[in-house]
């Protein structure tokens, strides 16, 4: 009886429409997160209009360029911090607690730091010779050599599963950007390589990083988009509950560390569920740009908020390289990560911006370290810890995400708000960064996966060149009538793309994106756009029709001009089904 129970529901998971073969390969108990095809259709209007791949698979930078410009302009001493020593010997029960201790901690936080700290200073200092370049490059290979050949660590817990999973995910980016900056180091053999590759696949494409555990991602009580209930956490009651995991900071915390696999080692269906991530935390995003499950944090609502930038630039900068442009990628309300940052600054400026979200009080802060009422969510010190330098001499700063904000858009408003406001942060308080930002101390948290500075870090001088480079060409022109749709665009609005750009000598440069139809996502009288209310069917398809003579344009191209002029705001869910429609048209 139980042998053809059995064979019953055998029979009927096999011939179900949902069922594939290649869910084998799924552990028990754990599920992958999809893109819907509505999601990678909206990811393709940031990908020039292709499907989503991995374009340089092995590569999350252009590492090989990076080198030349540091040792051209003289500037490997950004990746060197000085006061940490990676002479010290890997000790094993001083490395290798129980696995299950590699959580949010003191502890967890300097490993990280430590891993960030000597591969950078190997990549920007290493010049053939024994010298302290090489052995904090030896440190690094040591300490992820002793992790690999122990396995560790393991996240099978039930308690703080989303803290264990979070620092997990943090020291797997940060492994698997130090294997690419370490990668012609003397002492990185072919057998360490194999090991070292070997356990960071298995860990990043396996079970919880990879593969989400079911149940503790999206289920449990919602205190944001419910009303928040009293609970017991650590040992302390009356604690209003919950935000869920696949929402908050550690969702990508953990998806950073499976873009980062997933690009190593080829895996496009790990790359996509990482995309996946981004998608669910951006479209949680209020129309004024804050996070919801960040700010809902009572009096660390501020601190989160970054924290959420912080994460949500790491991923990205390694997409940006594969040629997914996730800073210009809209959530259902029309925000993105500027948007999310204009929110940040707007708090720091004046907390009570973010009063009525953080009055939800959901695990806030302890007493201690500032705090004296936790449930005090108008006492936002989270507004002076974002600028003060963290871990004593060691120096880290949770604004590692300015250096490469800086890098993509070093002319954005947000940056002249950030420096205004790091300079009078730094009157009322001690030990904080100064801004603009010059080395010597390389910029870093445990949740960049690298050394920010390291990588992005270019001097004043070479970006005020570069300004004028640009500000040059377009007074000549350069013959815009050539350029594609995405890099007119580009070029034809600000920063963050809600405006026409004012650099100097662009006019030409938006009359030819006007010449062509384009709005470039801009709502602008100037297109003197119809209403839905005014435009007839007939004529939505004659105009599809009219729109393919005149101008050569890619289908997906054309099918966004036209919906963003008949009215429809791009990056709402309306407009994605205005150019579906004509696409299937």
């Amino acid at each position: 009886m139980v042998k053809l129970f059995s064979l019953l529901i055998l029979s009927i998971t096999l011939f179900s429409p949902n069922f594939s073969f290649a869910s084998k390969s799924i552990p028990f108990g754990y599920h992958l997160e999809k893109l819907t095809k509505k999601e990678e259709s909206r990811l393709k209007f940031v990908n020039k209009g292709k499907e989503i791949k991995i374009k340089y698979p092995g590569l999350l930078e252009n590492l090989k360029k990076r080198k030349k410009y540091l040792k051209e302009k003289k500037l490997g001493k950004v990746c060197k911090h000085n006061i940490f020593d990676y002479s010290e010997k890997i000790i094993p029960y001083k490395y290798l607690k129980d696995p299950k201790e590699l959580r949010k901690s003191d502890y967890s936080e300097i490993l990280i730091h430590k891993i960030i700290l000597s591969s950078s200073h190997f990549f920007g200092s290493y010049g053939g010779n024994n010298d302290d370049s090489f052995d904090a490059g030896e440190f690094t290979l040591k300490l992820l050599e002793t992790y690999a050949e122990k396995n560790y660590p393991s996240m099978d817990q039930k308690k703080r599963y989303g803290h264990t999973v979070g620092s997990a995910g943090q020291f797997f980016h940060a492994s698997a950007w130090a294997i690419q900056l370490l990668d012609d180091h003397p002492n990185f053999t072919k057998d360490r390589r194999v090991l070292i590759n070997d356990w960071l696949k298995n860990k990043t494409l396996g079970k919880h990083i990879k593969f989400k555990r079911n149940g503790p991602w999206f289920g449990g009580h919602d205190g944001v988009k419910n009303t928040p209930i009293k609970i017991k956490v650590s040992g302390v009651s009356n604690i209003n509950c919950c935000a869920i995991m696949g929402y908050e900071s550690s969702r990508l915390q953990v998806d950073n560390a499976l873009m980062a696999g997933s690009i190593l080692f080829n895996d496009i269906d790990g790359f996509k569920s990482s995309l996946k991530g981004f998608v669910d935390i951006i479209d949680t995003m209020r129309i004024d740009g804050s996070l919801p499950y960040q700010t809902s944090r009572g009096n660390a609502a501020i601190w989160y908020q970054n924290l959420g930038i912080n994460v949500l630039i790491s991923m990205a900068e390694m997409a940006k390289f594969q040629g997914i442009d996730l800073y210009s990628f809209k959530s259902k309300n029309g925000t993105d990560i500027h948007d999310a940052i204009t929110f940040l600054l707007n708090s720091i400026e004046n907390s009570d911006v973010i009063h009525k979200y953080a009055s939800r009080n959901i695990n806030p802060w302890r007493k201690g370290n500032g705090i004296i009422d936790p449930l005090d969510y108008k006492n936002q010190i989270g507004k002076y810890i974002v600028f003060k330098w963290q871990r004593g001499k060691n120096k880290s700063s949770y604004l590692a995400w300015y250096e490469i904000y800086k890098y993509r858009f070093p002319n954005h408003n947000n940056l002249k708000k950030l420096y205004k406001l790091a300079n009078k942060t730094k009157k009322i308080i001690s030990n904080t960064i100064s801004l603009p930002y010059k080395p010597p101390s390389p910029l870093y948290n445990d949740y960049s996966g690298m050394s920010t500075s390291c990588i992005y870090y270019k001097n004043y001088d070479t970006e005020k060149n570069e300004a004028t480079t640009k500000s040059n060409i377009n007074a000549l022109g350069n013959n815009v009538s050539s350029w594609d749709n995405s890099h007119l665009c580009s070029m034809a609005t600000s920063g963050n793309g809600s405006s026409w750009t004012k650099v100097p000598n662009s006019g030409h440069i938006i009359q030819e994106a006007k010449r062509r139809g384009l709005n470039c996502g801009i709502i602008s009288n100037d297109f003197n756009m119809p209403t839905k209310n005014t435009t007839k069917t007939n004529d939505f398809f004659q105009k599809v029709k009219d729109n393919s003579k005149t101008t050569k344009l890619s289908p997906l191209e054309k099918s966004i001009s036209i919906c963003t002029e008949l009215g429809f705001t791009y990056g709402t869910e309306k407009h994605e089904d205005c150019v579906m429609k004509i696409i299937d048209k």
